[in-house]
């Protein structure tokens, strides 16, 4: 038994976000550095342009990204595999919307080695026929997997509702298609959208001063790099009507995945960020209102989330759930129910300030380190999020009052703009 009183819980405070020292390389390329006294490891991101819109398939781009390191004009891809095991660093890449990102950590005494591999990654990739036919192949087996899987059968029905069947970023490969892709493809892929000039550069945390010298020089002048557009295939989205419900049968489903996504305003509009709050409010951390009343008070799933996407195609919320097969029709009736109980009764007293403290403390995480802050400007570059967003979001998160909570909720967080999509066995004609 505690004999001692609980210490008191103050409020956060937030240092403002670290700037970098951005600039312009001769070759085109920004070049964004965030120096930490004292780190001896350091990050390199680099965002190229591309992802499933400019490539026309999810797997193109997915190819294209994992067959990066595979090899190069300089180097195989066991060298490649050697020079980095050998110096201790680790190398990631992955494809996002509408960009390819390329990130390395290693310590700063071994950058200098890392860096001209680094380079003919991103800008000479030969993509090996042996290794495009084994990752080619790895790719279509795990499609054919998640094509029976309810939450992957799910979000591509809610995509398809929320951004338009028709829309590059709901375009669903098949094992079918994806053997078809030839390596030739790949390689038109990348070489008409990539350039240095359309690339921009993350250095963060133990950077000197020679360091950021020498990654500047290294992506300064890039004779040998293709010269591709760089141009996004941006579409606005084009949802379908409110109301729209769509469903996948797989029989022998023990369970159904629930998608429900409503449209919302995109980052530029002034609501968008107490809007963001509304609906973590609504189901965005555990002690939310969705958390409480469906998973601990029914029962009906062991967890369920709200989330609001913002792209640079466009902006939604999407509430995302697994349950019963039976409990479909009452799980989306009880997410309609604290959609209007967040608009009649918003947090308030302790529940307002465990929210806020929550929100407070996923920004602060942000600023934890330099790689941190390093993976949030990499974000903003994919996001076409603009500067003095964190201020932003801090200034509204300090004066976020029950009103603006209900506010929000009545205006976007109406159960009749819902739609729903739904994949398991067993399903209703209707919810």
């Amino acid at each position: 038994m505690r004999i001692t009183p609980c210490p008191p819980v103050g409020e956060l405070t937030f240092p403002e976000i670290p700037e970098f020292q951005s600039s312009v390389l001769p070759s085109g390329a920004e070049l964004h550095v965030l120096r930490r006294e004292g780190a001896d490891l350091c990050m390199l991101t680099i965002v190229v342009p591309g992802g499933a819109p400019e490539a026309g398939s999810p797997a193109v781009s997915a190819l294209r990204s994992v067959l990066l390191r595979e090899g190069t004009a300089a180097y195989s891809g066991e060298r490649i595999a050697d020079l980095l095991d050998y110096n201790g660093a680790w190398l990631k890449q992955s494809d996002n919307s509408h960009f390819t990102v390329v990130t390395v950590y290693c310590l700063s005494s071994r950058l200098d080695v890392i860096l001209p591999l680094l380079r003919d990654i991103v800008f000479n990739p030969t993509f090996p026929e042996s290794a495009f036919l084994t990752r080619r192949e790895a790719l279509a087996k795990s499609i054919e997997i998640s094509h029976k899987d309810v939450d992957f059968r799910s979000k591509c029905l809610s995509d398809a509702m929320i951004m338009g069947s028709g829309h590059p970023m709901a375009v669903t490969d098949t094992a079918e298609s994806i053997r078809a892709i030839s390596r030739g493809e790949i390689i038109d892929f990348h070489n008409r959208i990539t350039s240095p000039a359309h690339i921009r550069i993350i250095l963060a945390g133990g950077v000197t001063p020679e360091i950021a010298a020498k990654v500047a020089e290294t992506f300064s002048s890039i004779s040998d790099a293709p010269s591709g557009s760089g141009l996004l295939n941006i579409v606005p989205f084009s949802p379908a009507p409110a109301g729209t419900y769509r469903s996948a049968t797989l029989p022998g489903a023990t369970q159904s995945a629930v998608n429900i996504v409503l449209p919302a305003v995109d980052r530029s509009h002034p609501h968008y960020l107490p809007l963001r709050l509304a609906v973590k409010a609504l189901g965005g951390y555990f002690g939310s209102r969705l958390m409480t009343n469906i998973r601990e008070e029914k029962g009906l799933t062991y967890g369920i989330s709200a989330s609001l996407l913002g792209m640079l195609d466009g902006a939604y919320i999407q509430i995302s759930a697994d349950t019963d097969n039976s409990s479909v029709g009452a799980l989306v009736e009880e997410v309609r129910h604290e959609m209007e109980y967040l608009a009649e009764n918003p947090p308030q007293g302790e529940e307002l300030l465990r929210f806020r403290r929550a929100m407070g403390s996923n920004l602060a995480s942000l600023l934890e380190t330099p790689y941190s802050v390093a993976d949030y400007l990499a974000s903003m570059l994919i996001s076409g999020i603009r500067p003095g967003y964190f201020a932003r979001q801090v200034d509204i998160l300090r004066g976020l009052t029950p009103d603006d909570i209900a506010a929000m909720a009545r205006k976007y967080l109406r159960p009749e703009l819902l739609s729903t999509a739904v994949a398991g066995d067993n399903l209703p004609a209707s919810v």
